[in-house]
């Protein structure tokens, strides 16, 4: 009787240590997954897998004037459906995008404020969710990175992987002006084949259009500085102008968009 009262309790014990180690190895694996998902290292390997989606599952320019003639709908949440990538593949392919943007002038290996800490990713669409599995491309994962010296959310395209609208803002080491010439990485990373006259400015130096060479698309951007907080305001809201000198912070808006008249006449 003894003896198999001790052979029970050996064997509680073992069930016990077995399980507290499975534990400990899932924790491990999970810190080690999210730690590989947040490190610069993690989002340059990213950039190649960002070209291989947009390769595999690329999208016609019809459909995308389609999704953002769509933009105003506002968006609903939903759960991926067969042709969409995941919450890790859209946070890597965020993490790529804002690396091969290089929005920010020092080297973020070696500031410590530059490195981004936090990722949160959520799936919306500009359709119904009943329809998600009909139109997988009208679908976004709204990705929000967080960092010491910087703040970006941004809409990545559940299909190719592409960032079809960012809002990022500064807190430190604001640009001296409006970067428009960003416009153009913006859109080769979309596929697109950026108009050889440039990007059109506003005098205020405040807003920025780049045409695409061969469809009506084209790429906007809206900048501007402002008063910090923790918040990004939404892209209408411009906070004060770029001409009126340095604020706090500085806020800039990326999005895809459909030009309306002849190519060359368009203007911010």
């Amino acid at each position: 009787m003894k003896k198999t009262s001790r052979y029970t309790i050996l064997t509680m014990l073992l069930a016990v240590a077995i399980s507290l180690g499975s534990m400990a190895c899932l924790n491990l694996i999970l810190r080690v997954r999210e730690g590989w998902l947040l490190s610069a290292n993690g989002a340059i390997l990213a950039g190649s897998m960002v070209n291989e989606w947009q390769k595999r599952q690329n999208i016609s320019v019809r459909q995308i004037e389609e999704v953002i003639k769509s933009w105003d709908k506002g968006m609903t949440a939903h759960d991926p459906v067969n042709g969409q990538i995941s919450m890790e593949e859209a946070i890597r392919a965020g993490r790529a995008w804002f690396t091969k943007m290089d929005l920010e002038e020092y080297d973020r290996e070696r500031d410590e404020k530059a490195r981004i800490h936090s990722a949160y990713a959520m799936l919306r669409t500009l359709e119904e969710p009943a329809k998600a599995e009909e139109k997988p491309y009208y679908s976004f994962w709204e990705v929000r990175l967080s960092g010491g010296s910087v703040e970006a959310v941004l809409y990545v395209n559940a299909v190719t992987a592409g960032v079809w609208q960012a809002k990022v803002k500064f807190h430190d080491n604001l640009p001296e002006e409006m970067p428009y010439w960003k416009l153009k990485s913006f859109m080769e990373f979309n596929g697109l084949t950026p108009y050889y006259k440039g990007a059109a400015r506003n005098e205020e130096g405040t807003k920025a259009v780049w045409e695409d060479e061969d469809s009506r698309l084209c790429a906007r951007m809206e900048f501007a500085y402002g008063n910090d907080s923790h918040e990004l305001p939404d892209s209408d809201d411009g906070g004060s102008k770029a001409a009126e000198g340095k604020g706090a912070c500085a806020v800039m808006t990326l999005e895809l968009a459909v030009r309306k008249e002849t190519k060359g006449n368009e203007r911010p």
